[in-house]
């Protein structure tokens, strides 16, 4: 379908073709405004909003400045051969639409030919479900301040956020991109600054230094998922068990009394396991003398994603059904540039699960209120 016309804007014509290729590859949504200056129905900005937006978030408003910047931090590539300016470079960015009841935002995040190592993801899926679970569990008053550890691209915070307009959030992510999505990101959805900061919770020990000491009434963790081997040089790795347990005794450690910390996993055990092995191991590394019991659930409906999809219903799921990750375009360029083999991705399937006795892998989501 033909590109919608937005080059009529105070911009040069190169800030329209750049937004007409990131709406290009997954987000049509340009197509519901009207002429420049309205807001048309279900939207809350503009196209010339969208387009001030770009332009003072990457590259402070000068139109040639901004196009060379997006170049150089990888935002927009040339197509090899491409002989024309502009015209012919690849959008590394999409837009996806993420609906939650009556609301919605707009997340930008990196498109999949971004290296993987770099990469954001925006995982709707995972952040629509935090953000129930939040809601869900949380019966006071608005909250004042809330705490979202592994945000990535801001989902979460955003969907907070259009429910909580004056609710304090601050993000928190070991990626500096990712971070600087969420800013744009709340730019373009019309919803106040998020307070950035940039933490790792596998390499850095002191969270107070950069949270102070005034706590959070909620505190999400959606931390990363994908179990990988080692050698294969993405994200994610078998490691996030680590990552995970270090967010929930940080996130022990900021939470208000009477407050709530809400958190989505990965874990494996047996098929039948109320609480599988491994998420056992992280709640037993965290200090929960001062909550009530957790709540423990699975994660219903189709929550598996393969080949780029959430279409496996399984949950739990036998981890040999984790071997289809291998050609996933998530991943498959990664496995190979590791050296690695369907075969040998399928081995170590066997040798980091099967033989330590788990059968099944677990999505679950957990709770705990604090005294």
């Amino acid at each position: 379908r033909a590109a919608p016309d937005i080059l009529d804007t105070e911009y040069a014509p190169e800030a329209g073709e750049w937004l007409r290729t990131i709406t290009l590859g997954d987000a049509d949504f340009f197509d519901s405004f009207e002429q420049p200056g309205q807001i048309s129905e279900g939207y809350k900005f503009t196209k010339q909003h969208f387009i001030r937006s770009v332009f003072e978030v990457v590259g402070g408003g000068d139109t040639d400045t901004c196009f060379d910047t997006l170049i150089e931090a990888g935002l927009i590539r040339s197509v090899k051969g491409a002989e024309r300016p502009v015209r012919w470079y690849r959008p590394t960015c999409r837009i996806n639409r993420v609906e939650m009841g009556q609301d919605s935002v707009f997340v930008c995040t990196d498109s999949p030919i971004v290296d993987q190592r770099y990469r954001v993801f925006s995982w709707p899926d995972e952040g629509k479900e935090l953000s129930r679970l939040i809601f869900g569990h949380w019966n006071k008053q608005a909250p004042s301040r809330v705490l979202d550890m592994c945000s990535g691209a801001g989902t979460v915070g955003l969907l907070l956020a259009t429910v909580w307009r004056d609710a304090q959030i601050a993000l928190l992510d070991n990626s500096e991109r990712a971070l600087k999505y969420a800013a744009f990101n709340a730019l373009i959805n019309d919803i106040a600054p998020f307070e950035l900061k940039c933490f790792d919770l596998l390499k850095d020990s002191d969270l107070s230094a950069v949270l102070g000491h005034e706590g959070y009434d909620i505190v999400a963790i959606d931390p990363p998922f994908t179990p990988m081997p080692n050698r294969v040089d993405g994200y994610a790795h078998s490691s996030t068990r680590n990552v995970t347990s270090k967010a929930l005794r940080a996130a022990v450690q900021q939470v208000k009394p009477g407050g709530v910390i809400a958190m989505l996993t990965y874990a494996f055990g047996e098929k039948d396991s109320k609480i599988p092995s491994t998420l056992q191991r992280i709640l037993d590394s965290a200090d929960l003398s001062e909550f009530e019991e957790p709540i423990i659930s699975p994660i219903h409906g189709s929550v598996w994603r393969l080949a780029g999809e959430k279409s496996n219903p399984l949950n739990p799921m036998p981890v040999q059904y984790m071997a289809p990750r291998y050609y996933d375009q998530d991943w498959h360029s990664q496995m190979k540039n590791a050296g690695l083999s369907y075969a040998d991705f399928v081995t170590w399937i066997e040798r980091e699960f099967v033989d330590n006795g788990y059968t099944h892998l677990h999505y679950m989501s957990v709770v705990l209120h604090r005294r």
